[in-house]
């Protein structure tokens, strides 16, 4: 998420501070229904769901704590 940020930062400070905010949102709304997103095609685990934002790409474990972004 640091990345990100700093990515985008970059040009605009106010619209990385707003898009990692709305990064971090859907990330809570994915561990709030941890069975809502897709299955994560490449994984093929039912406990592995994904939700996107735009062309990043949230990944979230119901086993395990972490959730990743990706984005092109």
């Amino acid at each position: 998420m640091v990345d990100i940020f700093r990515f985008i930062a970059r040009d605009d400070r106010k619209a990385a501070e707003r898009w990692t905010a709305r990064i971090v949102q859907q990330a809570e709304l994915a561990a709030m229904a941890p069975l809502g997103g897709r299955v994560v095609p490449e994984l093929g685990r039912n406990d592995v769901r994904e939700v996107f934002l735009r062309s990043y790409r949230i990944i979230e474990s119901s086993t395990a704590s972490p959730v990743r972004a990706s984005g092109s």
